[in-house]
């Protein structure tokens, strides 16, 4: 049976959280790839996933020329990865950025919430692809063990069309 949007988009919001930081990619004009880690702040009930940002980085430039992106989440704890393709765009809205804020912000912006230079990223995700195996020692050792016996893939596969 397939899920539905909002089915997937708690899949989402369950696999990502705890794991703060994506690896957030862009392509720049000369279409070379960059990375950079970006503290993910929320993915709300929409699925719409949020990070706050200085203006002058070279992520937002990017992200106005190529609105494409990808974020990787891993969690080598529960031995679960997570790649979310979608489309990003910069976001004026003072009032998102002051439910997002914390005390911690403030340290890379010292105008506080109202610090001219922050800005906000939504990312609008089309498509997750999960991967995921045991996250015991034990787990471990036995899914290498049947992976070697068996010759299939170790772990699973699964794709979030969202």
């Amino acid at each position: 049976m397939q899920k539905t949007r909002e089915q997937q988009i708690d899949e989402l919001r369950e696999l990502v959280k705890g794991i703060e930081v994506a690896m957030f990619t862009t392509q720049d004009g000369g279409r070379q790839l960059h990375s950079r880690p970006l503290q993910t702040q929320q993915v709300d009930a929409d699925g719409m996933i949020w990070f706050l940002t200085s203006r002058q980085t070279s992520v937002v430039g990017e992200v106005h020329d190529q609105p494409a992106i990808c974020l990787t989440y891993v969690s080598h704890s529960d031995n679960t990865y997570v790649c979310v393709t979608g489309k990003a765009q910069e976001i004026h809205d003072q009032a998102k950025i002051s439910e997002l804020w914390s005390p911690m912000h403030a340290v890379f912006f010292p105008g506080d919430r109202d610090d001219p230079d922050l800005t906000l990223l939504r990312v609008t995700p089309d498509h997750a692809e999960v991967w995921s195996g045991p996250s015991s020692t034990v787990g471990k050792i036995l899914a290498f063990a049947a992976a070697a016996i068996t010759g299939d893939a170790l772990g699973n596969k699964h794709e979030l069309p969202l």
